[in-house]
């Protein structure tokens, strides 16, 4: 009987890549909207804001290191464009 794949010994090496894309409802964003108390700036927002996202990820051994990259939609009125920003994580399972 082989152990379940929790405990199996990891490959040296490997990589995968990965993507997905989501949508978010907004109801209240205080940093676009303002103060909740009293008057202060704000901006008309946008109700549904999505997402892309897709990465790459190379293992070796118990070391992984993943490269994200994501867009998103406007998100108020008179935004020039949506935002694109990437991460990069270096882990280590112990």
């Amino acid at each position: 009987m082989s152990a379940p794949p929790a405990f199996e010994e990891p490959a040296f090496f490997g990589w995968y890549i990965f993507g997905g894309a989501d949508a978010q409802l907004v109801l209240w964003d205080i940093f676009l909207e303002g103060n909740t108390v009293a008057d202060s700036h704000s901006v008309s927002k946008k109700h549904v804001v999505g997402s892309a996202h897709f990465g790459a990820t190379i293992v070796f051994g118990r070391t992984r290191l993943t490269f994200t990259q994501v867009f998103r939609t406007k998100e108020f009125d008179g935004q020039d464009s949506g935002d694109r920003f990437g991460t990069v994580a270096l882990s280590v399972n112990f």
